[in-house]
């Protein structure tokens, strides 16, 4: 099956399925947060990952493409192949959700790494009740300039941190965009400041960041604010 033909059996499937299934870690119904990209964020999606396994990983949670934007592309041809589709000059839409505690939708963890940092995450969830979440924002998903906000939108529209306590924390970063924000709760503030937060990601997540370590810029940082909020 070519890459092509692989996308749309997963685009098919994932449209029977996805109403049924529910990964999400957060109690929040209605979590989804809309982004739009052009299609060279597709074709990373494509090119990245493992080809149709990437489209399951990326999409599930009910999270795909608006059916009305993917008839309207596919309908040029009877079988379009995939250069075609990510040279198109569309402007698509995702629901986004969250897929675990670690959402690396800008492809710059290995599964490992991955794994290893979910693993870490939920124990710490178990621990203290506290809500830590990952989310890697892609530049095309937002203007650099509206970056934090977007964090902040992902943070609330998720509901990271337990209702009564406010206890949330998400760290948001994009490579592309090279910056990175972490939102804080209002349960969490009190113990870990602005100030505080601020050096965790100048003295420790930066520092390895500059020298492509997002795995180990992440734990370190990870750990030294599980080391202040308990």
């Amino acid at each position: 099956m070519n890459l092509h033909n692989k996308f749309i059996a997963a685009f098919l499937a994932l449209t029977l399925t996805c109403c049924g299934q529910s990964t999400k870690k957060f109690k929040r119904e209605n979590s989804s947060v809309t982004v739009s990209f052009d299609t060279t964020y597709l074709k990373k999606i494509l090119l990245t990952k493992s080809e149709s396994d990437s489209i399951f990983k990326i999409l599930r949670d009910g999270s795909f493409f608006e059916k009305a934007i993917y008839e309207k592309i596919f309908q040029k041809t009877a079988d379009p192949d995939v250069g075609e589709f990510v040279s198109s000059e569309y402007t698509l839409q995702m629901n986004v959700h969250p897929i675990g505690w670690v959402n690396d939708f800008e492809f710059i963890l290995s599964p490992l790494e991955e794994q290893k940092l979910d693993s870490l995450l939920r124990r710490y969830e178990k621990e203290t009740s506290n809500e830590l979440t990952i989310i890697t924002i892609d530049k095309s998903w937002v203007a650099k300039s509206d970056f934090d906000s977007l964090v902040t939108v992902f943070h609330n529209t998720w509901g990271v941190g337990k209702k009564n306590k406010n206890n949330g924390i998400v760290i948001g970063l994009s490579k592309g965009h090279r910056t990175i924000r972490i939102s804080n709760g209002y349960g969490i503030e009190p113990i870990l400041s602005n100030e505080e937060t601020k050096q965790i990601i100048t003295e420790i997540i930066i520092p390895e960041f500059k020298n492509e370590m997002y795995y180990e810029g992440l734990r370190k940082g990870i750990l030294k604010i599980m080391e202040k909020v308990r």
